[in-house]
C-alpha cells in the first residue's frame, strides 16, 4: 500500500513557506519532492499551510479508483486542529479554532482535498524534520532585501528525489 506523507514549514517573518511530499511503499521510499515559495510578509501562518498544501496536493499522483490517504505533518497545532474541524465539517470545534485564512487560498483547497482522504497530525517529536525543511527553504529562496541583484532571485524552487521503482525479470 502506498503512504503518502506531506509536511509543511513556515517562516511567517519571511512570508516563506515549504512542503515536502514523500510517497513510499512501506519499507522503501519511492519519490520525494520539496516546493518552496515566498509571499507576502503580512500573510497569516495559516495562509502559508494552506499555499504549501494545496501546492503538495497538485503534485500528488492519483491513481484512479482510489481514495488514497495523505497524511499531512506540520509543527502549527492549531493548524491541524481547524483542518480537522474542516474535514470533519465539526462547526463547533472550527469555531473554537478557526481557520485564519483568506477566502481566496481557501478556494484552492476543495478540488484537490476531495480526490484524497485527509489525515491532519502535528509533530512535536520530530522537530528535526521541520529544521531541515526550514534551513533547505531559507537557503533556496532568497530574501530580495538582502539580494544584490533582486531580479534574478527565484521566487518558487522545486527539487526532486526519485527513485526507479525495480525492474521485475
Amino acid at each position: 500500500m502506498t503512504e503518502n506523507i506531506i509536511r509543511i514549514a513556515t517562516d511567517r517573518k519571511r512570508g516563506l513557506w515549504a512542503a515536502e511530499v514523500v510517497r513510499s511503499n512501506g519499507r522503501t521510499t519511492r519519490s520525494s519532492a520539496r516546493i518552496a515559495a515566498q509571499t507576502q510578509t503580512c500573510a497569516t501562518s495559516h495562509s502559508l499551510c494552506v499555499l504549501a498544501l494545496a501546492s503538495s496536493l497538485k503534485s500528488l499522483p492519483r491513481e484512479l479508483g482510489k481514495r488514497e490517504v495523505v497524511r499531512v505533518t506540520t509543527d502549527s497545532v492549531t493548524f491541524c486542529q481547524a483542518m480537522n474541524a474542516l474535514v470533519k465539517r465539526d462547526m463547533q470545534q472550527l469555531e473554537a479554532t478557526p481557520l485564519r485564512c483568506g477566502k481566496n487560498f481557501l478556494g484552492l483547497l476543495p478540488k484537490h482535498m476531495a480526490k484524497f482522504e485527509m489525515i491532519f497530525e502535528t509533530e512535536q517529536e520530530e522537530q528535526s524534520i521541520f529544521k531541515s525543511l526550514r534551513k533547505w527553504m531559507r537557503d533556496q529562496v532568497r530574501d530580495p532585501k538582502q539580494s544584490l541583484e533582486p531580479i534574478l532571485t527565484p521566487a518558487a524552487v522545486s527539487q526532486l528525489f526519485w527513485k526507479p521503482r525495480p525492474q521485475q525479470v
